[in-house]
Parts: C-alpha cells; sequence; structure tokens
C-alpha cells in the first residue's frame, strides 16, 4: 500500500553533490545552445566543454541488465532488454514466441487465472489464443489442470513471481517440468513484487524457488526497481539463452522499414539514465535492506490486519502486495473509496469468479506507517460498515437489465457512465468516490462489463486542451540602439 504524502522514489543527486569528489556523474546536459557544437557528437556532449563523454543508452542499459541478471542469479549466457512496462514486453515476448513457431498454425499459451490482465491483453493482440488454468480460492495454481493445458500447438506457458490477484508465488518448479516435457519455453512474470522477491530469496526468506536457478525458465520480466519504488514505468524481460532474445529483435523488425545501424551513438532516456545512476549508487546491499523492510511491513500489516472485522486476506502473501476479501457487511467499493479518502491507496479488481478484492501495495516506506495505515484501515471499514451494504442505483439496474449484450451502442455506454459519474460527484464529504460507477461494472453482465471498463478507460485518457497558441514576439533591439 502506498501513502500519497510518502513516495518512495529514486535516488538523485544534486548539481552541487554531482561536482564533489567520488560522486557519480549525472549525464544532463545543461546550458547547450542551438549553435553550441557540443551537440555534434558524443565526446562533446559532457554537461561542460572538457567534461567525460556521457555513456550511450546502449552503456546505460548494459549496465542496468547486468545488474538485475547478478540479482537473479542469471547464467553467463543471459541477456536482457528495457521497455516500456509490462504491456510492451508481452506484446513482445508473445509475439516472438508466436514467430518461433511458424509451422503452428493456431499458436496457444497457457497461463493461470491468476495472471496479469497485460498477457491476455497482448495474447488478442498478437493473435494467439488463451488456455487459463484455474486457481483456488487462494490464487494457488493446481499443476496438473494447467499441464493438461499444454499441448502440440502451445507456444508460450506463463507463470507468475507473484501474482498479480492473490500476490502468491506460482510453483515454478512444477510448472517448469512439465513445459520442458513438451519442449515449450516457459516466462515467468515477476513484474509485480519480482524485484523484492529477488533479493528476499539472496537472503533466504522465499519457500519457493521462481528465477534462472530453476532449469526450464526461458525468460524472466521484471520491473526496474521495487514495486512503485521508482516512478519510471521501465521493465526488463532477461533471457538465458541469447537465442530467445534474438528472435525477439526480428519480431519487431517485421513488417520491415528503414533499418537502423547497430553502432549509432545515442543518449540514454532520462529513466534509463536516472534509473542506472540510482542503482549505481544505491547498491545492492541497501536495495535488499529497501526489500526486506518492504516484507517486513506486508507481514506486519498481513498479521494487523487478521483483527479487523469486515475484511479478511485472500492468500498470505509471498512479497508485497495485500488482497483484502470484504464479508457482507462491508462493500469493498466503499471501503476503497474510505481509504481514499484518508489519504491511502487500494486497488478494487473483479476476479472471474466470486466478489471484487482489493490489492494493496507495500513499499519499505510502509515499515514505520504500519500502524497508522492499520487505524486507518480500521476507521475505514468502520466507514464502510455504517453504510451498508452497497447497491447499484435502481435507474441504472433497470437499464443495464434492457441492454442487448449483444450489441451495446457507443451511446448508451456513455450514458450510463456519465449517470453513474454524477452520482460520484454529488457525495459533497467524498468528491473523488468511485462507489457508483463500480457498482455499476459489478451489476453488469462480464461482457457488458468489458465494454464499459473500455469505454471507462477512454474517458480517463482524454488530452487536456487550451487551446491553439497565439505567438507574440517582442521586437528586437538593436544593442547599438540602447
Amino acid at each position: 500500500m502506498t501513502m500519497a504524502t510518502a513516495p518512495l522514489r529514486p535516488m538523485t543527486t544534486s548539481s552541487e553533490e554531482a561536482g564533489a569528489p567520488g560522486a557519480p556523474h549525472l549525464t544532463s546536459v545543461v546550458d547547450v545552445g542551438p549553435d553550441d557544437g557540443r551537440l555534434a557528437h558524443r565526446a562533446t556532449l559532457g554537461s561542460t566543454r572538457g567534461a567525460p563523454a556521457p555513456r550511450s543508452r546502449l552503456e546505460a542499459e548494459n549496465e542496468l541488465v547486468g545488474f538485475v541478471c547478478d540479482l537473479l542469479q542469471a547464467p553467463d549466457s543471459a541477456v536482457g532488454t528495457l521497455s516500456g512496462g509490462l504491456d510492451e514486453s508481452a506484446s513482445a515476448i508473445l509475439r516472438a514466441a508466436r514467430d518461433a513457431r511458424p509451422h503452428v498454425r493456431r499458436p496457444s499459451l497457457v497461463l493461470p487465472q491468476s495472471a496479469h490482465p497485460a498477457w491476455f491483453t497482448a495474447a488478442a493482440a498478437v493473435g494467439v489464443r488463451v488456455f487459463v488454468a484455474p486457481v483456488s480460492l487462494d490464487g494457488s495454481v493446481q499443476v496438473g489442470p494447467m499441464t493438461e493445458l499444454i499441448r502440440d500447438d502451445t507456444v508460450l506457458v506463463i507463470a507468475s513471481a507473484p501474482s498479480y490477484t492473490h500476490g502468491r508465488v506460482d510453483p515454478v518448479a512444477w510448472i517448469a517440468a512439465a513445459s520442458a516435457a513438451h519442449a515449450v519455453p516457459l516466462h515467468v512474470d515477476a513484474s509485480r513484487g519480482g524485484w523484492v522477491l529477488a533479493y528476499a530469496d539472496l537472503a533466504g526468506r522465499v519457500r519457493l524457488p521462481w528465477d534462472f536457478s530453476v532449469p526450464g525458465v526461458s525468460s524472466i520480466t521484471l520491473d526496474v526497481g521495487p514495486d512503485r519504488g521508482t516512478d519510471a514505468d521501465v521493465s526488463m524481460v532477461v533471457h538465458r539463452d541469447p537465442a530467445d532474445r534474438r528472435a525477439l529483435h526480428a519480431a519487431s523488425l517485421a513488417p520491415r522499414g528503414p533499418l537502423e545501424s547497430g553502432v549509432a551513438w545515442s543518449a540514454p532516456s532520462r529513466a534509463v539514465s536516472g534509473l542506472t545512476e540510482t542503482v549505481r549508487e544505491v547498491g545492492h546491499l541497501r536495495l535488499a535492506r529497501l526489500a526486506l523492510d518492504a516484507l517486513d511491513a506486508t507481514a506486519a500489516l498481513a498479521d494487523g490486519l487478521l483483527d479487523v472485522r469486515g475484511v479478511s486476506l485472500a492468500a498470505r502473501p509471498d512479497a508485497t502486495t495485500l488482497v483484502l476479501r470484504t464479508d457482507a457487511t462491508c462493500d469493498a467499493f466503499v471501503l476503497a473509496d474510505a481509504l481514499h479518502h484518508r489519504g491511502w491507496t487500494a486497488q478494487p479488481f473483479f476476479p472471474d469468479q466470486g466478489p471484487a478484492m482489493l490489492r494493496l501495495p507495500v513499499t519499505a516506506a510502509m515499515l514505520p506507517l504500519v500502524p497508522q495505515c492499520l487505524a486507518a484501515i480500521e476507521d475505514a471499514v468502520d466507514e464502510a460498515r455504517a453504510r451498508g451494504r452497497a447497491q447499484v442505483d435502481p435507474t441504472l439496474e433497470r437499464l443495464l437489465e434492457q441492454l442487448d449484450t449483444r450489441d451495446v451502442s457507443e451511446y448508451a455506454a456513455e450514458l450510463l457512465l456519465d449517470a453513474a459519474a454524477v452520482l460520484d460527484e454529488s457525495d459533497v464529504d467524498q468528491p473523488e468516490r468511485r462507489q457508483a460507477t463500480n457498482l455499476l461494472l459489478r451489476a453488469a453482465a462480464p461482457e457488458i462489463r468489458e465494454l464499459l471498463l473500455t469505454y471507462q478507460r477512454d474517458r480517463l485518457s482524454r488530452p487536456v486542451r487550451k487551446g491553439s497558441p497565439i505567438l507574440t514576439f517582442a521586437p528586437e533591439v538593436d544593442p547599438g540602439e540602447e
């Protein structure tokens, strides 16, 4: 769980510290004019004339990948690539797995029901069928049913460490053995908490093996930095075999257009440069301390929640995500709004089966704030129980019943969402609540819910326009006239 007033961000060095002996050199370009020759060549792209040339994007990326490979106990042959978040990584990985077996006419993917939604979206985007293995109420994956789904047309199997819906580590070793028996690569999605798990593993605090120490794990996706520990949306795909990474690059080239030279120099982005400097400055030891603090905070919160009436843990967390269920006296959406009103973040989500649940991510910054967090949860639960079990607005419910699930117009969807938004904004005590909208989504049939969610995301991602700019320039003054 994160608190808006205490975010955990990458460590940076001020301009004064950058000039201190032994301080890391930050590769920011300052005071560069449009006609300055320093823009022409990497050797003159320092922050001042004569300063050391900054690293290229490739050099910064290789350093960052090497840091993570050491963390994941990857073999010497391992290679990795940075990408802009899990959505981008999942699409590239699935496309490469599909193209690696061109003889398969209808490629398929096998993954647990608790996997991250990005994999389902990516499969639909690249034309790969999805076979979903069920999970138990506590998020445990049954290896037998999952193994039975692996077929001759399976191009990839996904396991999670930890899972998106319950925060559990899947039995990676057993799934890897089953995948190897069918000669199908296994990818481990560790994008939501794997960074913490890796340090916990090195400290002897992980029960189930999940990284490259497990034979049969062909690749791993990892967020660069602890969960919500940086403000950069960067993830990394690490491959055991360089040939698999070459397939990933080949997939990104089709359909082919102009090809860039592999030796061209380019500056690293601010995110990549900042992350590289952060891991170099902080180092494994202090990052491990942050990871273990986050795990301690998660365990303390999990123990404290056992005494809170109205909510229960959906599963004992293996990493740094708490997943809560609410009983009949406490509505999950009302609880989420009450927590948000107190400054804490909780994300409601709809599992494939059963009532809505809440995801509460935890960071190292939470460790000294555990008592305040538990007090806020107790207060929010009391408020939710006092409000009672929330029900969708009767008018919206009648409109939902009249919708044809086979053909829902954009106008009807927008009308429903507008009406729910008006109900949410009418609460003067909590003007930012989302209870009515979430109740509408919960009451809708699954196929209508997906459509409404699509329109809802579209509504939330609209540009902020202020009109076309009007340019007015002051007349230039001849220095001789002054």
